[in-house]
Order: structure tokens, then sequence, then C-alpha cells
């Protein structure tokens, strides 16, 4: 009998290590010149003037979620303070038809990402009414950072375990090119376009994101249910495994 419990137990394990190994196998390390952080294999990445931003590639899913990076030479009202302070302040954003909504605060903390302080602060309809956005800011040198994470209310636990695993595994990788460029040097971030002093995009105006009012359902097939599915039945299998040995 004991021997299958060693079999019902290595039966489990194969399948935890089945439903890790798709999850790393399916993810890529985006990078850009001043950052870089893990993403599912289903999202991209584009460069747009002089933000990125990142969308998942699944057609139905283009609309409930999006990522925007930008960088620019720190000003005068750049600095971890003056983000915390902007980051406890409600916004004001007009909904679909025009009236003016306050943003929901829900946290602003200050954290640590592989040794570095960012301020990491979520708020509901900030950018975009309905929708959840989740800012990390920081400044290194003369390089002021702002990554955006954004889901409609209705999807955003569906995109927390991307969100999670890009805001974790966030690195600073601008070069001492960027992070100290001579005072007689403009900032370039990834193309011919510079970026000067001012306000940080993203903190400054809603983001633009189009067509937004007819959400997608939510596709069944996604790869997030398959890996569900698969691991209760490696459980449902363990559990008839018990029940057979627990009758003999």
């Amino acid at each position: 009998m004991q021997r299958y419990w060693i079999f019902a137990t290595r039966l489990l394990a194969f399948g935890l290590l089945m439903v890790t190994s798709f999850e790393v196998s399916h993810s890529k390390t985006f990078r850009s010149d001043y950052v870089s952080f893990d993403l599912p294999d289903r999202w991209d990445c584009v460069r747009e003037n002089t933000e990125w931003v990142c969308k998942s590639t699944v057609v139905a899913n283009t609309k409930e979620a999006i990522i925007i990076l930008t960088a620019k030479e720190i000003g005068p009202e750049d600095s971890l303070a003056a983000y915390e302070s902007h980051l406890k302040t409600p916004r004001m954003v007009p909904d679909a038809q025009g009236r003016p909504q306050k943003s929901v605060i829900k946290s602003v903390v200050s954290r640590k990402i592989a040794q570095h302080t960012w301020l990491d602060g979520l708020q509901l309809g900030s950018e975009i009414p309905s929708y959840y956005t989740r800012y990390l800011a920081t400044v290194k040198s003369r390089l002021a950072i702002l990554v955006t994470f954004s889901a409609h209310q209705r999807y955003f636990t569906k995109y927390s375990g991307d969100f999670f695993k890009a805001v974790n595994s966030l690195r600073i990788v601008a070069n001492s090119d960027l992070l100290n460029p001579s005072a007689t040097s403009s900032l370039e971030l990834g193309g011919s376009e510079q970026i000067g002093p001012g306000q940080v995009p993203g903190f400054g105006s809603p983001l633009q994101v189009p067509d937004l009012d007819t959400l997608p359902s939510e596709p069944s097939g996604a790869p997030r249910n398959q890996q569900l599915l698969f691991l209760i039945g490696i459980i449902i299998a363990v559990a008839g495994i018990f029940i057979f040995l627990k009758r003999k």
C-alpha cells in the first residue's frame, strides 16, 4: 500500500511541476532602453512616440488591459516625495458622457524591487473610467520612470497574475549614458525622440486607449483556465487512488 501512496504523491508533484513549467516556458522578458520585466508570451509591446505600449495579442483581450512605460530626464518636480503626493491625490477624469468623475485611491506604498525604491499606487478611474490603474514610479540619477498597469475592473483579477509577475521582475537597465548624460547632451530613450524636463506622461494626462465602450467577453480557452483544469484533473486522479486504496 505504501508504494501506491508514493505513486500518488509523485503524480501530484508531477502535475504541479507541469503547471509551473507551462507558465515559465510561456513567458518572455521585455526590455526597453531603461527598464525590463517579464510578461507572458501572449503580450506584445510596441513603441509609440515616447512611450512603450504593451497589450495582449489575443484579439478579444486587447481592450481589457494595457501596460504603458515612459521615462524622461528629471525636472524640479520629479522626486519620490512628489510622486507619493500625486498618487495620494484623487484625479478628476471625464466619463463617457463627459461628466467629471473623481478617482478612488486604493493604496499608495513605497516598496523595494531589486534593491531599488519605487512608489506603488493603485487607483480606480484615474486614467480611464471603470479601469484600475497601478502606478510604479521612480527616479534614478537623472532618469524618471513611470510604468502603469491598467485593466477594466471586470478583468483586473484575470490580469493580476500577469501584472504581479511584471512588477516583481522590474529592473532598471539604463546605461550610464542615460543615467548620467553630460550637461550638453540631450537625453534620448530608445529612438530619435528627445525627452526633456516636464511632467511625466501618464501622470499628466489620461492614457489613450481606443474604443473602450464595448468590452469583449472573456474567451473560454484562456491559457490559465487550461492550467486550472489540468491541475483539477490531477487532484481528482489522486483522490481516486486514495479512495481505491482505502476500500482495499
